[in-house]
């Protein structure tokens, strides 16, 4: 019976100290999460203080980085164009943005998918001005503009 016991008690130790380790992991997960959206905060009000050329200029570094044409960034690539694109950050802080973007872990970026990041989400203002003008040029209705 105390054999048992000990087991029990064992396997509930074993099970709190995964959990304790399981909440730690989440907690630095989500401490991780929030430093790499202060990091493309960051990053947008530096572009976006270049007026409308500062995306586009960064794009253009991207492309030109990409040296083997896959659309897709390295780390050594992403921070070479951040780098010559004059976006001031530390080794660290490059290294927590680029893992940010690289969702799957894959080791590259897609910069396409990264831009839209960076950009964010449209206004809500911006969209209806939008649908207003598209709507406006789509005479027939028909959802084509020609």
């Amino acid at each position: 019976l105390d054999s048992g016991r000990q087991t029990v008690g064992g396997l509930l130790g074993r099970v709190k100290a995964q959990m304790q380790q399981e909440e730690e992991r989440r907690k630095q997960h989500d401490t991780e999460q929030l430093v790499a959206q202060t990091l493309v905060e960051v990053v947008r009000v530096q572009l976006f203080s270049r007026g409308p050329s500062g995306v586009i200029d960064l794009q253009r570094k991207f492309i030109e980085m990409d040296v083997d044409g896959s659309k897709s960034l390295s780390r050594e690539e992403f921070k070479n164009a951040m780098i010559s694109n004059q976006l001031q950050f530390s080794e660290e802080q490059l290294n927590i943005l680029f893992k940010y973007f690289d969702k799957v872990q894959s080791g590259l970026i897609d910069y396409s998918e990264l831009l839209h990041g960076l950009r964010g989400q449209p206004s809500p203002r911006l969209l209806v001005a939008v649908h207003q003008a598209f709507d406006r040029m789509d005479r027939e209705g028909r959802n084509v503009i020609s």
